[in-house]
């Protein structure tokens, strides 16, 4: 059978989620004219040598015109895998054809041919052999996890004849659109629902004071509290420590074991960050005449990194994370999990806290990397079956479109909440709000309401923040458990305020979260 190549094929691009931040990034390695289908190949040393990047936007898929129907033997495309950069080869490439360019005939998938965490530079194709499938356009898909580079589609053809397969006889692709939401997140996770992050550790601990706008909603003239606000507290440390020990994976120097516990001996502290939250919420309880009622705490699991050779000793043993057997390290990062969790819940039940109640933990790191090592995945799975195995649930804060955010449940996470990373970015619109909200929808997460203290002196900032909290209430994640980062204290700052645009900021929160409107 004669085959031949074709080349200089029109094309369109379409970007799944197009977010213009990413865009404005991806702009920089954009497509110069032609360069996916000019044969001509990018060179693995020079990223502008014809390579088109795309970051994030969710994932990107090619439309090539041939013309005209023919008979396609071979479809291909070659993508670019450098991951000290974050440019990953795709999981996964679906090719698709169509006679009418509406309806797409699945061709088939090829996955990586090699491990996400290789860390040589390499290029890689992924090719596709067909038997003489008729058709005039051709698809190509793929999901993005943090860059994807593709340079050369390639296309064969042969002349028509007695072998021509129809391709109506493939399986048809009923594609979902960004705007078909798949999953909705659970209603009712421990009965939390709406959860603040309280940050502390060495740089900063709570007292009862500090909490009382928190647990209820404070009323600046009188001091009372008026009625609930808060219902979950979610402590969790700095990304460093006073020292600089990191507590997630980046950071020269990963923390170790004294590190650890050095947190979890803060969040005990006597009269501070938990003690400090039991009183507070003995003070609500007597405002309100509701002596039942008890606030929900989630702690934070440190992230035990691939990078530590010297954690530290448990119960004798020596760990080291950096192991030339990745499944010995695997085995020791999940050793150290696991003292950490009995660790911090024998130190809640010793404490008798009357108004507390520990119901979750929380994955510190923000994403689950396919490129980190073999086994990241099996980790949070281990984690997940250790906090299950004591009924708690684990929850995950992934920050946008972060590696793992779609196989979320697979890792054994009970709830993941993206976070949209809109307020602190200038150069983002408000597609970033838009697009995080279907996603999360699509893939079942919840989100992360956003605020700093620039939301005080700024008038853009004023408005990005009540974006979130429309945007929350437009896609129903206040029926859900909703995550809220704040500045520190931002929050409790707002509240003991009498100045009224500044003391709005806490009533915008407190009108959301009791009536759903503000």
């Amino acid at each position: 059978m004669r085959e031949k190549e074709l080349k200089g094929l029109k094309y369109k691009v379409n970007q799944l989620a197009p977010d213009y931040d990413f865009s404005k990034k991806s702009a920089v390695y954009k497509d110069g004219g032609g360069y996916l289908t000019d044969g001509k190949r990018g060179l693995l040393t020079d990223l502008n040598s014809g390579w088109v990047g795309f970051m994030r936007s969710e994932g990107v898929e090619i439309i090539l015109d041939l013309e005209h129907p023919q008979p396609i033997t071979l479809v291909g495309a070659t993508f670019l895998h450098q991951p000290e950069l974050g440019i990953l080869m795709p999981r996964e490439v679906e090719f698709s054809a169509s006679l009418n360019g509406k309806d797409y005939y699945l061709l088939g998938k090829i996955k990586n041919p090699k491990p996400l965490y290789t860390k040589e530079p390499l290029i890689q194709d992924y090719f596709l052999e067909v038997e003489a499938y008729e058709a005039r356009y051709l698809r190509i898909s793929f999901l993005t996890d943090v860059w994807s580079f593709i340079d050369e589609i390639t296309v064969k053809v042969t002349a028509k004849g007695s072998a021509t397969q129809d391709i109506t006889s493939k399986p048809k692709i009923e594609k979902t659109s960004l705007s078909d939401f798949d999953k909705t997140p659970s209603p009712d996770v421990k009965d939390m629902h709406h959860m603040v992050l309280i940050y502390s550790g060495d740089t900063y601990s709570w007292q009862a004071k500090d909490f009382l706008p928190y647990v209820g909603y404070l009323n600046n003239k009188t001091l009372t509290l008026e009625d609930y606000l808060f219902d979950s507290f979610l402590f969790l440390p700095y990304g460093k420590n006073a020292s600089g020990y990191s507590f997630n994976h980046a950071g020269e120097k990963p923390a170790q074991k004294e590190h650890w516990l050095a947190y979890l001996e803060s969040l005990f502290a006597e009269g501070t960050n938990l003690y400090g939250l039991d009183e507070a919420v003995e003070i609500l309880k007597a405002s309100l005449n509701d002596p039942y009622y008890k606030a929900k705490v989630e702690i934070a699991i440190p992230y035990p990194s691939e990078r530590q050779s010297n954690f530290g000793e448990i119960t004798g043993k020596r760990l080291d994370f950096t192991t030339q057997n990745p499944q010995e390290a695997l085995k020791n990062r999940i050793f150290a999990v696991k003292w950490y969790v009995e660790e911090a819940i024998k130190r809640f039940v010793a404490a008798k806290f009357k108004n507390l109640e520990l119901v979750a933990f929380y994955w510190l790191e923000e994403n689950v990397s396919f490129s980190a090592t073999p086994f990241e995945a099996d980790l949070v799975k281990a984690t997940a079956a250790i906090l299950h195995g004591k009924n708690l649930a684990f929850h995950w804060i992934p920050f946008i479109q972060a590696e793992g955010f779609r196989e979320w449940s697979e890792f054994g996470f009970d709830l993941a909440l993206m976070q949209p990373n809109y307020f602190f970015h200038p150069e983002a619109k408000g597609d970033r709000l838009i697009n995080n909200a279907r996603l999360a929808k699509k893939y079942g997460l919840s989100v992360e309401i956003e605020v700093s203290n620039q939301v005080f002196t700024s008038e853009d900032y004023r408005g990005r923040y009540k974006l979130y909290l429309e945007n929350a209430l437009e896609y129903d994640f206040n029926k859900t458990l909703l995550a809220y980062y704040q500045e520190t204290s931002l929050f409790g700052i707002a509240a003991l305020s009498d100045k009224p645009r500044k003391r709005e900021i806490y009533d915008w929160v407190y009108q959301f979260i009791s009536k759903g409107k503000f």
